[in-house]
């Protein structure tokens, strides 16, 4: 197994969320995903996820795993 491992650098907090797959139509993970949230307003949006969501159906990926290993 050689698994395909893509980043997602998100400028705002200056992490990656990584998704983990061997190839395209089989299983992956999916590591620290970004929370988007707007302090001033005081909401939660959704560009980092859609941005993982988009990439995960391109490549007909199965989500089994959501990993985070920096929760606060």
């Amino acid at each position: 197994m050689h698994p395909i491992v893509e980043g997602f650098f998100d400028t705002t907090t200056g992490t990656v969320t990584y998704v983990i797959y061997e190839r395209e139509g089989t299983s992956c993970a999916i590591i620290d995903s970004v929370y988007d949230y707007d302090p001033v307003s005081r909401r939660p949006f959704t560009q980092s996820a859609d941005k993982i969501i988009a990439f995960v159906k391109a490549k007909r990926l199965t989500v089994e795993w959501i990993l985070e290993t920096h929760i606060r």
